[in-house]
């Protein structure tokens, strides 16, 4: 998973630590989010410059925007219309505009990428000694187990 170093995603000495001194390193504090993706076995990879992440992030900018501007224009007021235009926007983005970075459309070019098998996706299970998701998707207290 590709992430940013934002707080919830990873520990950062000098950064993280305005209320309280830590005598730990960056990384040397593992985030409950980090230690979940790590048990579904999922590899954590952090982007090293929010640039790295402009691939992922543009699009998403613009669609927010876009939606923005249409609401302002069609004198949109209301959360159900705007989930409307929402929801239409994400069906464009999916089924039928052509993505600027991979020149496809990106439900066309996952479906690609299944049948090529050209994807890191696999089959979820729990791992053991977990039993369920709720195992797994919990509050964790070091040293303690309650």
């Amino acid at each position: 998973m590709y992430v940013d170093s934002d707080s919830i995603f990873r520990f950062v000495r000098g950064r993280d630590e305005l209320h309280y001194k830590h005598h730990q390193l960056t990384d040397e504090s593992i985030p409950q989010w980090k230690q979940v993706v790590h048990d579904c076995q999922v590899k954590v990879i952090h982007a090293l410059s929010p640039q790295a992440k402009g691939k992922i992030e543009r699009p998403y900018g613009w669609l927010q925007d876009h939606i923005v501007r249409i609401c302002a224009r069609d004198n949109i007021s209301t959360i159900a219309k705007a989930n409307q235009v929402l929801f239409r926007e994400v069906h464009e983005y999916n089924y039928k505009r052509v993505h600027s970075t991979t020149g496809e459309i990106p439900h066309f070019h996952y479906q690609r990428a299944l049948r090529e098998k050209k994807n890191v996706f696999r089959k979820f299970f729990v791992p053991p000694p977990f039993k369920n998701l709720k195992d797994i998707f919990c509050f964790r207290m070091p040293g303690f187990s309650g």
